[in-house]
């Protein structure tokens, strides 16, 4: 499929493209992708469905762009997010729950935009793809966090057990954006509590920290 976008030239054209862009995302944030429209689009941005068709082939086309505009803004923000955490005298345990924390927040706040990427990754190959760049990159800066700040684990294998760490932690948040927070089990927890007990488990995995 040909999902190229015709690229804008003049401060005018770009001005507009920005508009569709910008409407598009907040229709996604909204909506999901089942509320997601073209003449929607159109409407909310102010620019003609002729128009964005020029611009855009089709919807795929428009998704797409959105997602790499999403993902382009995600990126920077998870990248900067472990240079941000001061790690000057915490202690292990400390700096992994700063770690853990961050990630969740990150989460949390993008929750409405991520939960339509990973909905529409799972029948999406495409979109799969594309997220899955950003999801190896956040692991990789996660990791590399943990190995530069952490002094003392008590996993033999310290790679393995961050990159262990990471696959709880993620496949835990972006299951409690999908399916809330009762999918798998009954006992209700909220976003606060079930983060601070997920994160007491991975310190105790990886330092032996004493739960608290």
């Amino acid at each position: 499929m040909d999902i190229s976008v015709r690229p804008a030239t003049q401060d005018r054209s770009r001005q507009s493209q920005q508009r569709v862009l910008d409407a598009g995302e907040q229709i996604l944030a909204d909506h999901g992708y089942d509320g997601f429209s073209i003449a929607e689009v159109s409407e909310r941005s102010g620019v003609s469905v002729g128009s964005i068709y020029q611009r855009f082939r089709n919807k795929d086309v428009l998704f797409t762009a959105l997602q790499d505009q999403i993902l382009k803004r995600l990126d920077r923000e998870q990248e900067q997010l472990f240079l941000d955490i001061q790690t000057d005298g915490l202690s292990d345990d400390a700096v992994i729950n700063a770690a853990i924390q961050g990630m969740a927040d990150h989460f949390q706040r993008h929750e409405a935009l991520l939960r339509v990427m990973i909905l529409r990754g799972a029948t999406d190959e495409e979109t799969r793809a594309r997220g899955s760049q950003s999801s190896l990159a956040l692991a990789r800066h996660f990791e590399t966090f943990l190995i530069d700040h952490v002094r003392d684990f008590a996993h033999e294998n310290p790679r393995i057990a961050t990159d262990v760490s990471f696959r709880m932690i993620y496949a835990s948040l972006t299951r409690r954006i999908m399916s809330g927070p009762t999918f798998e089990s009954a006992t209700a927890i909220d976003w606060d509590r079930f983060v601070s007990e997920m994160s007491r488990a991975c310190r105790a995995y990886l330092i032996g920290a004493s739960p608290r």
